[in-house]
C-alpha cells in the first residue's frame, strides 16, 4: 500500500470520526478542500479527484438540467432493497465511507451544493464498507450516519456512484426510475 493511499485512508477515518462526534475544527479543515478543485462536473456527472469516484449530480428521480445547472423534479424515496435492485452497469449505492466523504460541515445540506445542487437535507442510503447488503444512512441535514437495523423498509433517497476510470462521455446518469411507490412487504 502506497504512503499516499495510507494518508488518504487516515484522513477519511479522521473526517468520519470528526463528523460523527461533531468536531468542527478537523472537519472544517477537510471541508476546505471541497471548495478547491476536488470535483469536476460534466453534465449530470461529478468526478471526485480525492476518492476517484464518479457520482450522480442528482438524487435518483431528479434529472440534470444543463441550462440551469441544477437538478429538477422530485427525488424518489426507495426502500433499501428497491434501491439495490436499481444497481446496474457499475452504478451502485455508495458505501458508508464513500458517502461520508461528501459531507461538508457548517452548512445545510451538508454537501457541496455546486457539485450536488438541489440535494434535500434528508436521509440517503449507504451500504456497509464490507457487507454491501447491510444498510446504513447518512443524514445530509447534519452529516451524521448510523446503521439501519431491520426493518429496511424505510423510504430514503439514494445517489448512485461508480468506481473506475472517469468517463466524461458516459451514458445515462442513473438507471431509469419510475415514480411508482415501492412495494410494501
Amino acid at each position: 500500500m502506497s504512503t499516499d493511499h495510507q494518508w488518504r485512508c487516515a484522513w477519511r477515518l479522521v473526517l468520519c470520526i470528526s463528523v460523527s462526534l461533531g468536531l468542527p475544527g478537523i472537519a472544517s479543515s477537510m471541508a476546505a478542500e471541497v471548495d478547491g478543485n476536488r470535483f469536476e462536473a460534466v453534465g449530470g456527472l461529478v468526478h471526485d479527484s480525492k476518492t476517484d469516484l464518479t457520482w450522480q449530480r442528482c438524487t435518483v428521480g431528479q434529472r440534470w438540467i444543463n441550462e440551469g445547472n441544477r437538478c429538477e423534479g422530485p427525488p424518489v424515496r426507495l426502500t433499501f432493497d428497491d434501491a439495490k435492485r436499481l444497481e446496474r452497469d457499475g452504478w451502485r449505492i455508495p458505501t458508508l465511507d464513500e458517502l461520508l466523504s461528501l459531507v461538508v460541515t457548517g452548512r445545510t445540506p451538508t454537501i457541496d451544493e455546486q457539485a450536488f445542487p438541489d440535494t434535500p437535507p434528508v436521509y440517503y442510503w449507504a451500504t456497509d464498507n464490507r457487507d454491501r447488503g447491510s444498510a446504513w444512512y447518512v443524514l445530509f441535514e447534519n452529516g451524521r450516519s448510523n446503521h439501519y437495523f431491520p426493518p429496511r423498509t424505510n423510504q430514503d433517497l439514494v445517489r448512485f456512484v461508480r468506481t473506475g476510470p472517469w468517463k466524461r462521455d458516459t451514458g445515462p446518469v442513473a438507471p431509469a426510475v419510475t415514480t411508482r411507490k415501492p412495494r410494501k412487504p
